[in-house]
């Protein structure tokens, strides 16, 4: 496959996936409380979503690597799917969180799954390309369609369900049902335009094969960062930025509805502030190289800065008490983070094995799930004390663990080597490639 056809596939599908995920990103905490969730509950509904995620993430990291990574993200879509019309149409609270586990399970598979092949297959098509441009620019493109489809699901909000369905349904159904029935779309693209070689006749009996190397899987991570010692501070720098990331997603909803009183197809403003936040996010991800460049190509330091400036802007979004305000730093928040994400995503890329790529990868989004499972306790204390202090106590830790990007530093790699004295390639001086 040439890299041209790589990068139309892998901008096509997952620009698809966010496009249809972002019909529900700007509305899905107002979603769970028109279905009878309180803030409280809100944090212990995502938890459950997350703790699903850990336990399946590294087993599913193991699944895409045997049974094809293109296979394993259409499943995921599937589930997704599966997940959301379950939420959607059955009614009752129990009901929402054996769809927050469905949606996690849903998660795990598609973490990594696709972002692996896309970096594999770039790399075998042109082993000399700069892996973080390539990076920089699917961030941007993805954004782009964040931005769309966040637009597109605030605009679904104000429109009527039909007459039949009005009664049976909450209001925000519609966008979670197109959401729902895209995914199922994507699942069919995937499997025609990612052709890849069938190691397993199911993937059941993949998935039983890589539940039984967990223990294999979890030594050669362990191999992988003992020999690659960036990795775990590049891990802090993931789950500080998961969990700030998680503050706002979780609590900007309810936070601006107190601010604005926003009702009824008035929630297209909330798409459109959504939209800008991503829009901003994408501009920011492809400049960030140019970033990295000023600062000598030292991407640990460009992404020490972005965080640092990440924990500033979710500060003063704590102290915003206007919709106006609100919706600027909101805007900061999501462009900053992604500056923050593409030079550790570069870094991260660079310091594993190619081999071992999609079990590393889902091994990171593990660290940055654990680090968005701290919304369950900020779930509380926005409960009791307001949501500004939570967003205030979660800016003071991203700002502390920030300076793990000054320790990457001392690891940033000339070569390969750390990989390979770990016992996981043989040694070689040359680039990695597929």
């Amino acid at each position: 496959m040439t890299k041209r056809r790589v990068r139309l596939t892998f901008y096509s599908l997952s620009g698809l996936f966010w496009y249809s995920t972002a019909l529900i990103t700007a509305l899905y905490v107002l979603f769970l409380m028109e279905k009878g969730l309180n803030l409280a509950h809100i944090g212990i509904w995502a938890g459950a979503n997350t703790m699903t995620v850990i336990l399946l993430e590294v087993p599913t990291g193991g699944l895409a690597d045997a049974w094809g990574r293109g296979r394993t993200f259409a499943l995921a879509s599937l589930l997704l799917s599966g997940s959301l019309v379950l939420m959607a149409v059955v009614p009752g609270i129990p009901v929402l969180f054996i769809g927050a586990v469905l949606f996690g399970a849903g998660r795990a598979l598609s973490s990594g799954s696709l972002d692996a092949w896309f970096v594999d297959a770039l790399k075998k098509a042109d082993p000399d390309g700069d892996i973080e441009r390539d990076l920089g620019m699917a961030g941007g493109i993805v954004l782009l369609a964040l931005a769309a489809g966040s637009l597109t699901g605030g605009a679904l909000a104000g429109l009527s369900l039909p007459a039949g369905l009005q009664g049976d349904l909450p209001p925000l159904a519609l966008p979670v049902l197109t959401d729902a029935g895209l995914k199922i779309i994507l699942a069919v693209l995937t499997l025609v335009l990612i052709r890849e070689p069938r190691r397993h006749e199911s993937p059941w009996k993949a998935l039983s094969a890589s539940l039984r190397t967990v223990p294999q899987i979890a030594r050669t991570a362990a191999d992988t960062i003992r020999g690659a010692r960036i990795l775990p501070w590049l891990f802090t720098g993931g789950a500080a930025l998961a969990l700030g990331l998680g503050a706002v997603e979780s609590f900007w909803q309810p936070r601006f509805l107190e601010l604005s009183g926003i009702n009824g197809t008035g929630k297209l403003v909330f798409g459109a502030v959504m939209a800008a936040c991503f829009a901003g996010g994408a501009a920011v991800s492809m400049a960030a190289p140019l970033v990295t460049r000023l600062l000598g190509g030292k991407r640990h330091w460009s992404a020490f800065l972005f965080t640092l400036l990440f924990s500033g802007s979710l500060l003063m979004l704590a102290f915003s008490e206007s919709r106006g305000f609100m919706a600027i730093f909101m805007i900061l928040c999501y462009s900053i983070a992604e500056g923050s994400a593409v030079p550790r995503r570069a870094l991260l890329n660079d310091a594993v094995p190619a081999e071992v790529r999609a079990t590393m990868l889902s091994v990171d989004s593990l660290v940055m799930y654990i680090g968005f499972g701290g919304i369950v306790g900020l779930s509380f204390l926005a409960q009791a004390g307001g949501i500004p202090a939570a967003w205030k106590l979660a800016a003071a830790v991203i700002a502390l663990l920030a300076f793990s990007y000054v320790a990457a530093g001392r690891y940033v790699p000339g070569r390969r080597a750390p990989a390979a004295r770990a016992g996981i390639l043989p040694e070689k001086k040359e680039t990695l490639s597929v």
